[in-house]
């Protein structure tokens, strides 16, 4: 009976969440928007999986733990599409605006760092090259300043091949992006990239996407992402077998679930502000970092066998929200998603006016896309610091250019 009201409530959540899909999907005129990277995750990780969980093995929790869970992410939702759609917003002026590039060096650059930064990696693992699964699973702590690092640069590359105006050459580098970004075993990564592109596409080459056009690339992308898990994970035989492989591996709520039966008392703020600070510290810079912090700290308490193994933290959504600050991560999560909706109108509005690589990091990275991939902190202020360093770069690089084709 409880396990019927928990499907029922999820049903009942997915359902608003797909009518906020369509609201920003009417504001935008477009059914492919800054929502999309998140919902071609969020829709089947949040809701397709772990309902066919429940019906398939039963919930793992307490039915008002799921319920305080579901509500969360709801809010969440709600008030980043209240604020985006509604909200009139206004446009931020930043020290660069140039709209046409063709910054081939730049984006060369940029790949050759993303490889460069990863080969002691490769050196470390070569037997694994061919099993990027084996090396992100040995990767997880102690690498991180080459795997993020080589990450950031793929995903500035990956951007800034976008404005290559030849279309071969543009090609060929997306596809060494990609390569690297494979290598690395993490499929978000793969797709994260696949995002930024999508997001090019819509805001700075403007093109329109109807709901039927919509649901075939979303399917592509499915399909892709579906591929990856395949290439990298042991499926289970058919499509029972698959979809329960699928379902245990997203995991994002139940986890959460286990944090609000716990009854632990709140942190206030404790595991937040680590998975924002600490996380960025490399370990081979403070030897003495603690292995506890963050999600991690989550992870020792309900994962001990796997946090002893130090293969790093799964993914507890927003359970860390309710360690931090119990029943008031209701509110908390509802004001993020309120500042999420805000700074989205901001920044989707500048690059539909410059059409600038230094808006697309930021939409992409306000849409979704992981550019530090560390999976703990929400690390919007080093983004922005860090488009404000591309763009400064690609203006200089710019008016050098053309001063020289005047002389």
């Amino acid at each position: 009976m409880n396990d019927n009201i928990v499907v029922a409530f999820i049903l009942f959540e997915l359902v608003v969440e797909l009518y906020i899909y369509l609201l920003v999907s009417k504001k935008e005129n477009n059914y492919i928007n800054i929502l999309t990277p998140t919902y071609i995750v969020r829709i089947p990780a949040i809701y397709v999986l772990p309902i066919f969980y429940v019906l398939e093995f039963g919930q793992n929790g307490s039915t008002v733990g799921y319920i305080f869970v579901y509500t969360c992410l709801l809010a969440e939702s709600l008030a980043f599409a209240l604020v985006y759609v509604y909200w009139r917003g206004f446009y931020l002026k930043l020290p660069f605006s140039e709209a046409r590039h063709n910054i081939i060096a730049l984006s060369l650059i940029s790949i050759a760092i993303a490889y460069f930064l990863y080969i002691p990696v490769m050196l470390a693992f070569p037997g694994d090259l061919l099993h990027p699964r084996l090396i992100y699973t040995q990767t997880r702590t102690g690498y991180g300043v080459y795997v993020y690092l080589s990450s950031l640069f793929a995903y500035i590359a990956i951007v800034l091949s976008m404005y290559i105006r030849q279309r071969v050459l543009k090609t060929i580098l997306v596809f060494a992006v990609l390569i690297v970004l494979y290598i690395h075993g993490s499929k978000g990564q793969v797709m994260g990239a696949f995002f930024i592109i999508i997001l090019y596409w819509i805001y700075v080459k403007n093109m329109r996407a109807s709901f039927f056009e919509a649901l075939t690339i979303g399917g592509g992308i499915v399909l892709i992402l579906f591929t990856l898990f395949s290439l990298t994970m042991s499926l289970g035989p058919g499509v029972g077998g698959i979809m329960r492989t699928l379902s245990a591996y997203s995991d994002f709520t139940r986890n959460a679930v286990l944090d609000v039966d716990s009854g632990m008392s709140p942190l206030w703020g404790r595991l937040t502000l680590e998975n924002n600070t600490l996380s960025l510290v490399p370990r081979v810079i403070d030897p003495g970092k603690p292995r506890d912090y963050g999600s991690l700290f989550l992870s020792k308490i309900f994962f001990p066998e796997r946090f002893e193994k130090n293969t790093g933290a799964p993914a507890f959504g927003v359970g860390v929200q309710y360690a931090d600050f119990g029943v008031f991560a209701l509110l908390y999560l509802a004001f993020f998603g309120a500042m999420r909706g805000a700074l989205s109108n901001i920044f989707v509005r500048r690059l539909r006016k410059t059409k600038h690589p230094s808006d697309l990091i930021v939409v992409a990275f306000l849409s979704g896309v992981s550019f530090i991939p560390t999976g703990l902190g929400w690390y919007f202020p080093e983004i922005l610091l860090i488009s404000l360093c591309v763009g400064v770069v690609v203006s200089a690089v710019v008016r050098h250019r053309e001063r020289s084709e005047e002389a």
